[in-house]
């Protein structure tokens, strides 16, 4: 019902007053479904609109009494504006988010740098969050894994190795997470000779491989047409009994 009320604003029709007629008793329910209805129907044609709308519902739905907006309701929102293309709005919510003591999430963060191929801002984004005294990067050790890893999801290669420099540069110690991020990411960049080195290191400062260290060199092997390493590698993987024994390209 809600949404067809908001479907219906425009000249003459005002969908705050038509919600109001409604009645409804609002809840995060309630709210998650009407915003998840419009980000389903964000196109090129409509997402002016939709942005519009979305926000309306959020703005009438966050002035009644007995409820508040959840993280989660902020990030969906955020969504639609990203669907949308509204950029700038959508910066705004996250200031809102810290104005009113909303944490900051790595999810947040992997909303924003989604947008960033068609923003240009990726740099800016990552520098941001760095800096943020309110980024709540659970459930990642630090902030700089919680970025790598969202780069990692959108293949942003030479950011991630710029993050990791960074990451050092302030005094953090990369973890077996960080190590596989890294050496996956020169992989994917070519550098095979850096990958070993990491190899090493990471051995080294006492985090042996674990299953995506050997899943990262099972695909590494396969690539380079090398079928008798990759056996031994799976059979050294069945003598280490902690390890799963069903590998998945990265």
């Amino acid at each position: 019902m809600a949404l067809k009320v908001l479907q219906q604003d425009g000249p003459g029709f005002d969908a705050k007053t038509g919600l109001d007629e409604l009645g409804l008793v609002v809840s995060g329910l309630l709210v998650r479904e009407v915003l998840v209805g419009i980000l389903k129907s964000v196109g090129h044609v409509n997402k002016d609109r939709c942005a519009k709308l979305g926000y309306k519902f959020f703005v009438w739905s966050g002035e009644k009494e007995n409820y508040n907006h959840t993280v989660n309701t902020y990030h969906l929102i955020m969504q639609i504006f990203a669907e949308s293309e509204e950029y700038k709005a959508m910066w705004r919510l996250v200031d809102e988010m810290t104005e009113k003591g909303y944490p900051v999430t790595s999810r947040t963060f992997n909303i924003l740098i989604c947008t960033c191929g068609e923003a240009g801002v990726a740099k800016k984004v990552v520098e941001r969050f760095i800096k943020s005294k309110s980024f709540n990067f659970r459930p990642f050790s630090h902030c700089f894994n919680a970025i790598l890893h969202s780069l990692l999801g959108i293949k942003q290669y030479k950011l991630i190795e710029w993050v990791y420099q960074q990451m050092l540069a302030d005094g953090y110690q990369a973890d077996a997470l960080t190590y596989n991020i890294i050496m996956y990411t020169k992989y994917r960049l070519g550098k095979l000779g850096q990958f070993h080195r990491l190899l090493d290191e990471m051995g080294r400062s006492g985090f042996p491989p674990d299953f995506h260290t050997f899943n990262i060199l099972l695909h590494i092997l396969g690539k380079g047409d090398k079928p008798a390493a990759a056996v031994d590698l799976l059979s050294h993987m069945k003598e280490v009994a902690k390890y799963s024994l069903s590998p998945t390209v990265p």
